[in-house]
């Protein structure tokens, strides 16, 4: 066993290590609505400054036919106004690929993080990830809370076979988030999540691909709570042009809910619907222009133990490159509840950047950060927000990175 061992040790330090590091800085100044004096005053729009920090270090390997990648990428915020507080989110990511066979290929995925999470709509849009539209509430007061001691680690397992016009795609997750300690929890209860999800892509041409997919899901939270949402759809995938490709599919939901309070069964049901498309244009090299774009009509399990709803989310994508070291991009994600009543929050975010690559390793951005929240009917009465409010921020940011082999 200790002879195996050794080989195996000298075998993965033959193998070749490569290394990625980056350190991006980001100071932005905007507007933030603080918590009103009492529960009954208006919140007043004020000006607020913060520098974030985001440092990522990422080791990766190719031994045979696996391929292991870790990332550290921590998430460091300062306050730069009167009370000068700071957070830090300690996040990693450990991934690896297995391909077993040229048709089978075994991916594995275990985030963790854990630390002060900013819940702040103002953090930097990512385009593929809508916004929960429900930020976190003290259920005491009803004012936000958007900085909390927070925890999450999800683990993934997904396995993919593809035959010569089938592709089979199963996987499973399982999640574990909330509060960290015991204030945080009253705001976020910690919750446990399973996922299992299947799917299947059929090419009928070469331009045209059936698509269907079925998922389970059960969420369990510390206050009681307990939802489960099962859904179904089919849908047509077809490249367009060279360059264009859209998607569009359609389905059903159904939910059973349990509420802390009253431990009844809630169930429900709803359609499933989206569609997306996206396009690639080379104007004149080496002017590169890239654009996509999804609407999604589907179930949501509210991550504070409130049940499952039914949301509307959007996502919106453009990045134009010129001359290979001028660069402009568009995010735009949101997300909005629609029933039951006291989950229709919304919370939309427009991100505008222009990027200026000085050298290789070195690069400056600016922009402009702006977000619209709107609470549920059943929260008017919040203290920390108005019944629609808006906040923006303007932000330059500076990254210096560097990659290459060990």
């Amino acid at each position: 066993m200790g002879g195996s061992f050794a080989v195996l040790v000298a075998a993965l330090g033959a193998a070749p290590v490569n290394y990625e590091l980056s350190l991006r800085t980001e100071g932005r100044t905007g507007t933030a609505y603080a918590p009103a004096p009492t529960s009954s005053a208006a919140a007043t729009p004020s000006m607020a400054s913060f520098l974030e920090i985001y440092p990522s270090a990422a080791l990766s390997t190719l031994f045979g036919q696996v391929t292991i990648e870790g990332r550290y990428q921590p998430r460091l915020l300062y306050s730069l106004n009167m009370d000068h507080t700071s957070a830090v989110l300690h996040r990693g990511i450990l991934s690896g690929t297995w391909r077993p066979s040229r048709k089978t290929r075994l991916n594995f995925d275990q985030s963790l993080a854990y630390g002060r999470n900013d819940f702040s709509p103002l953090v930097a849009t990512q385009a593929t990830t809508p916004p929960d539209p429900n930020l976190p509430r003290n259920p005491l007061t009803g004012a936000r809370v958007l900085i909390l001691a927070y925890f999450e680690s999800i683990s993934t397992v997904r396995v993919t076979h593809t035959l010569r016009s089938l592709e089979l795609v199963g996987s499973a997750a399982y999640a574990l988030s909330g509060g960290l300690d015991e204030l945080a929890q009253t705001v976020l209860p910690l919750s446990r999540n399973g996922t299992i999800n299947g799917r299947a892509d059929f090419a009928v041409t070469r331009s045209d691909t059936f698509t269907s997919n079925a998922s389970v899901g059960v969420t369990t939270f510390s206050n009681g709570a307990k939802t489960a949402v099962e859904s179904a759809f089919v849908g047509w995938r077809r490249q367009l042009t060279r360059a264009t490709q859209g998607d569009v599919s359609a389905g059903v939901n159904v939910s059973q809910s349990i509420y802390p309070a009253s431990q009844d069964t809630v169930v429900g049901a709803g359609p499933s619907a989206s569609l997306g498309v996206s396009h690639q244009l080379s104007v004149k090299h080496p002017h590169q222009l890239l654009g996509s774009a999804r609407v999604t009509y589907s179930a949501a399990i509210d991550p504070y133990g409130l049940g499952a709803y039914q949301r509307i989310e959007g996502t919106l994508a453009a990045d134009y490159s010129a001359m290979g070291w001028l660069a402009f991009g568009l995010r735009a994600t949101g997300a909005k509840g629609l029933s039951p009543s006291n989950l229709r929050n919304g919370l939309w975010q427009l991100e505008f950047t222009s990027r200026f690559a000085v050298e290789q390793h070195l690069a400056i951005s600016g922009g402009l950060r702006g977000a619209w929240i709107s609470p549920s009917q059943a929260a008017l009465g919040d203290a920390a927000f108005p019944v629609q409010s808006f906040q923006w921020a303007a932000f330059v940011s500076l990254t210096v990175q560097q990659h290459g082999k060990l």
